[in-house]
């Protein structure tokens, strides 16, 4: 909202990224690539046009890679993601309104944070196709966010569970 107000009142806006922070500029570039697409309808080629063949080009860094190996190849580019994002919007996977106002942004926000700190899973089409972690990795990871069950527990499950909070508050 802020980036709509300022372009508004000045007619452009200049993105700063700070110097050898590779991944920041990655990413500011995919948010506002994102933006062009879902609030002004802009074809991914008009956004590589605005924001140059370069940034497009640019690779992310493999999120789990390991300091103590090689860096795996990079695959990802930034012009895949503002692609992804026209896809999205075309097949109306995705509501464009989520970023025309500040409460469809801010509840977007809260339903795909609560996705990823419970179930570290994320909707691809929403309500069609999802991608999660290993789930039983998810469910024994010592973050209290989590979910805790592979499967939806018993009431047996349930019972259990009570009588350990119940055991906890009694000591």
């Amino acid at each position: 909202f802020n980036l709509e107000e300022k372009l508004n009142e000045h007619g452009s806006v200049t993105l700063y990224t700070c110097p050898g922070r590779e991944q920041a500029r990655s990413n500011a570039a995919v948010m506002l690539g994102a933006y062009l697409v879902l609030r002004h309808a802009w074809s991914v080629d008009r956004v590589v046009d605005a924001l140059g063949a370069e940034e497009a080009a640019r690779r992310f860094i493999c999120s789990f890679a390991t300091v103590n190996r090689p860096e795996p190849i990079r695959n990802l580019r930034i012009q895949e993601c503002w692609a992804g994002m026209a896809l999205a919007r075309d097949r109306k996977w995705l509501d464009a309104k989520c970023v025309t106002d500040r409460a469809s942004v801010t509840a977007a926000c809260r339903r795909h944070r609560r996705m990823v700190d419970q179930f570290d899973a994320a909707w691809l089409i929403p309500g069609r196709v999802m991608v999660a972690a290993d789930p039983t990795t998810t469910s024994v990871d010592p973050n209290p966010a989590t979910v805790k069950y592979v499967f939806p527990p018993t009431e047996a499950d349930r019972l259990e569970m009570m009588m350990k909070e119940k055991d906890v508050a009694d000591s």
